[in-house]
């Protein structure tokens, strides 16, 4: 009777399923996904932490701010959006200091050699200010090549154009102040979550470096699909983390994420992707050596220099003035 009354209603049937029967209940094995997956895949790739991919042709940073640290995961792209994970960092630290911030600022500073033989940086980091929200913002002033982001959910765009978060005393906003991004996280999770089940590398394929901690595969996918009745028989979709699992490593994926969209991840065509890779391309061949000069040859002589010649006088109606006839 339990059973039949909660068909229909999702929030009622997992009601039955972990009290009733003491099952686990799953709202949607589509948007679910087990994080060891993730580890096998690892296990298969042919990178180290670190190292960067010939196929990575441009770098993103997602910076995630906590109570007593910093977390930063680097992410690399290539043609047809697939993705490597270059590194995650755990920065230890005050956010209300100094010093975590010069790690970061190192960190995202870092030039890191690709195979093509040049060198590759971090063209956009996306930082978030859902914590420490001023901080965060007062950090960002001047750097380019950041963008301060936000986090919202609900049916919203990848990155949101951004609006100005600083106001002078009249009340007036400081056209050159603080920008802010606000993101659709929900998608962002639901689009790195799929990719995460591409078999085989491939574009929009998710790449993890072979010695990649197991725990950050379990945090990678830390979280879970949840389904919620609103506003009638219409259906939303949140993500919730899974108790006792932290996800600061998925925030920082969507992050990077946001930012490799920002600069045109999504948009670049083949010709853009070929401009990219010139970029960081050094051949090997070097310049012929100039021939050193024959020393037993004749030295020409100098030749001399033209002296310029006195001009010639001319005569005119006038010239003859004044003399006998």
């Amino acid at each position: 009777r339990d059973y039949e009354a909660a068909i229909g209603d999702p929030l009622r049937l997992q009601v039955f399923w972990n009290t009733s029967l003491g099952l686990p209940y799953e709202h949607d094995l589509q948007t679910k996904f087990d994080w060891e997956n993730l580890q096998y895949r690892a296990e298969a790739s042919n990178y180290q932490m670190g190292q960067i991919p010939e196929g990575v042709l441009l770098l993103t940073a997602g910076v995630d701010v906590q109570g007593d640290r910093i977390e930063c995961s680097v992410f690399g792209w290539g043609e047809g959006e697939q993705s490597w994970l270059i590194r995650h960092d755990v920065l230890y630290g005050d956010p209300n200091r100094d010093g975590v911030w010069q790690d970061l600022d190192a960190l995202l500073s870092t030039e890191f050699h690709h195979p093509l033989g040049g060198v590759i940086k971090i063209k956009k980091a996306a930082v978030d200010s859902g914590y420490l929200t001023q901080e965060v913002y007062g950090r960002s002033r001047g750097k380019r090549e950041w963008m301060v982001v936000k986090g919202k959910e609900g049916d919203r765009k990848i990155v949101a154009p951004a609006t100005w978060q600083e106001t002078n005393w009249q009340g007036r906003t400081i056209k050159k102040g603080v920008k802010l991004h606000l993101l659709g996280v929900d998608l962002i999770k639901q689009t790195l979550l799929g990719r995460c089940r591409i078999p085989q590398p491939s574009p929009k394929y998710l790449n993890l470096p072979v010695n990649v901690p197991p725990k950050y595969c379990q945090e990678l996918a830390g979280s879970e699909v949840l389904v919620k009745k609103k506003k009638g028989s219409q259906w939303v979709y949140v993500w919730e983390a899974v108790p006792g699992v932290r996800n600061e490593p998925l925030d920082c994926a969507v992050y990077a994420y946001a930012a490799a969209v920002f600069v045109g991840l999504n948009r670049f065509n083949a010709a853009q992707w070929e401009k990219l890779r010139a970029l960081v391309t050094v051949t090997d061949a070097t310049p012929e050596p100039t021939p050193e000069p024959d020393l037993n040859l004749p030295v020409p002589e100098p030749k001399k220099p033209r002296t310029g010649r006195k001009p010639k006088r001319r005569g005119g109606y006038l010239s003859g003035y004044g003399k006998g006839v």
